[in-house]
């Protein structure tokens, strides 16, 4: 009878074991981050401003990224909203994303106020900067441009100038944790300087 036993408890660990071993592991719970990341990734490339976008969808993902960017009041108007994103890191490594908010309307005389955030890949604010384009001096586009020794690349800003027809553009470099001014260029792209 004790044999019989002592086989029905090696039979029930055996059951159990092969059962646990065949029941399916509990989901872990997604990474609400990376979920953030790829929902502002499907937007690389886009002018926001010229597409059919979600910007509430936008502002929402950003703020959970990055608590510390200031909310968007519905009743202030020329507030700064997401214009461009791009991947953004060093050549051959992971990318992260950078981010261009961007004033919406025109002060004149005035400026245009930009802000810059870079996210590392895995949502974690980089850098972030808040700059205007100088009087009187009005954005018109971004883009990247590669670095040549495989930094990060340059943030390209170019601006129109309120008063006669002279365009110019700004380069700035992501130094450490911030964006730094690190270039200015005329119409002819020849190096110019801040006259204001």
């Amino acid at each position: 009878m004790l044999l019989t036993s002592a086989r029905c408890l090696v039979l029930l660990a055996v059951f159990l074991a092969a059962g646990c071993a065949q029941s399916p592991t509990p989901d872990e719970e997604p990474d609400p981050r990376a979920e953030d990341m790829a929902t502002l990734r499907r937007y690389i490339g886009r002018d926001l401003w010229a597409q059919d976008v979600d910007l509430h969808l936008l502002e929402r993902t950003l703020r959970q990224l990055d608590p510390a960017r200031p909310e968007i009041d519905p009743f202030i108007p020329m507030q700064k909203r997401p214009h461009q994103f791009w991947a953004f890191g060093r050549e051959g490594q992971p990318a992260g994303l950078l981010v261009l908010d961007v004033q919406a309307g025109k002060e004149k005389p005035g400026t245009t106020k930009l802000r810059l955030t870079a996210f590392d890949e895995g949502g974690g604010v980089r850098a972030r900067a808040d700059f205007t384009t100088g009087h009187r001096r009005y954005f018109t586009s971004a883009r990247l441009q590669p670095s040549a020794d495989g930094a990060e690349p340059a943030v390209v800003i170019e601006f129109q100038v309120n008063i006669g027809p002279f365009f110019g553009t700004y380069y700035y470099a992501l130094i450490g944790d911030r964006f730094d001014l690190v270039r200015v260029t005329d119409i002819q792209y020849m190096p110019h300087r801040r006259d204001y």
